[in-house]
């Protein structure tokens, strides 16, 4: 048979052909495309939640800070969470950087209900006004105490994030009639100042 319709020798499947081809890598790019962007989605839900978990533990260790009026109180060189600057009268300093992950394993940490780990380091006490000094004993009428809280907390991928707080609390004169007193000890005047590094 020659009738006309034998001319096309198969055009209309080649370009059939090309047109699928064409369809099926549009269709695996937006694929792709997709899997990236639930992938970005899931890594800041990730991101986000480590970080509120590590604000928690800030939260918990700021809280045993306000609990110890003098820190002295601080079971400084015993096994526990709880450090002092090589600079202080009583010191006990951390054996490493917690702003590595891989050194806390190499000193003693709170742990919090969510399995995240804090310690608190005491820097020191600078009595007042600014240039008196170290605090030295007894205690001056007012100075400040500074502390450095680090905290690790690790989100759903296990991926660690590494959160610091520098926290300050100020003490003021008992000759201040104004200043809150929790018996004859004034209550110190928390001051918090924030330096933060996520790894």
């Amino acid at each position: 048979m020659n009738g006309p319709y034998n001319k096309q020798s198969g055009a209309a499947l080649i370009v059939s052909l090309m047109l699928l081809l064409a369809v099926t890598a549009l269709g695996v790019t937006v694929m792709n495309v997709s899997l990236l962007e639930l992938k970005i989605a899931t890594n800041n839900r990730d991101a986000y939640d480590s970080l509120a978990r590590a604000e928690a533990a800030l939260r918990i260790a700021e809280d045993q800070v306000r609990a110890v009026l003098q820190p002295d109180t601080f079971s400084w060189g015993d096994p526990d969470h709880y450090y002092a600057h090589a600079d202080t009268p009583v010191p006990d300093p951390l054996p490493a950087d917690p702003l590595e992950i891989a050194n806390w394993d190499a000193f003693t940490a709170a742990v919090t209900a969510g399995g995240d780990r804090f310690v608190i380091e005491y820097l020191g006490c600078r009595a007042l006004p600014a240039g008196a000094g170290e605090c030295g004993s007894p205690r001056p009428a007012e100075y400040v105490e500074t502390y450095r809280i680090s905290v690790a907390a690790q989100d759903a991928s296990g991926a660690a994030r590494i959160v610091q707080e520098h926290y300050r609390r100020r003490v003021q004169p008992l000759s201040d009639p104004n200043w809150p007193m929790a018996g004859s000890v004034p209550v110190p005047q928390v001051y918090e100042s924030y330096a933060w590094s996520m790894r």
